[in-house]
């Protein structure tokens, strides 16, 4: 709900709450809750598919390099997926009712890009910070058991740097197409200045409760499936 802020739109109706969220999503049928679901699925499982196999690919070195490696990879990984990024924010964004929508679909969405190929990487600015606070998390973290990673990580992305992602949102969903934020800001840093001042530092965390809810019950199903697993063994 952190993006629906300052739409391009001829009247704007900034949204308060989670209430009027649902109330929101809901007129434009129950589809609209599943907004950019493709999408962002398959930048998740392209990413981690590829950053698993480049690990095992980079397999050698001590542990610094290791991470190292791991690092600069995976930031070309991400860099390399941006666009699907960006287009599954967007598709959150925009109205599902085909009159009002951006974008047409996936499809529709490269083809117009494909004059202006560079809009889809906005917000690329936040991939190396995120990654160093995940790559430093398990250079500190060494002994810690392989099933609790994810929770770490989640405490450590999702806690302490999550005005990162909510500011790379931003990034990636301002043109001046209908439909999507006005443009005004080009850094990272310049969308957390102006959120911290115009809506208040808490702003900074909107949306970050149904985050929370989504990966834990993810992160718990996982737990258990895999001590399942290790206890029919």
């Amino acid at each position: 709900k952190g993006l629906l802020r300052n739409i391009n739109l001829k009247d704007p109706a900034p949204l308060k709450g989670y209430r009027e969220v649902f109330a929101h999503l809901g007129s434009q049928n129950f589809k609209a809750f599943y907004k950019g679901f493709l999408l962002g699925n398959s930048h998740v499982m392209l990413s981690f598919s590829f950053k698993l196999f480049s690990q095992e690919l980079l397999d050698f070195g001590g542990r610094e390099a290791k991470i190292c490696l791991a690092f600069l990879s995976g930031c070309a990984i991400d860099l390399a997926l941006q666009p699907l990024r960006v287009l599954q924010t967007r598709f959150i964004l925009q109205d599902r009712r085909y009159a009002l929508a951006t974008y047409k679909g996936i499809l529709d969405a490269f083809r117009k890009h494909s004059k202006a190929p560079a809009e889809l990487f906005s917000g690329a600015r936040a991939i190396a910070p995120l990654n160093a606070v995940q790559y430093l998390s398990l250079y500190f973290a060494p002994n810690i058991e392989p099933l609790y990673l994810p929770y770490l990580f989640f405490l450590i992305n999702g806690v302490a740097t999550f005005p990162l992602p909510f500011a790379a949102r931003r990034l990636e969903a301002q043109s001046s197409r209908m439909g999507m934020l006005k443009t005004q800001h080009k850094t990272l840093f310049s969308v957390l200045k102006s959120v911290w001042r115009d809506e208040g530092k808490l702003c900074l965390y909107r949306g970050f409760a149904a985050m929370a809810i989504a990966n834990i019950a993810v992160l718990m199903t996982n737990t258990t499936l895999v001590l399942r697993s290790r206890n029919l063994n």
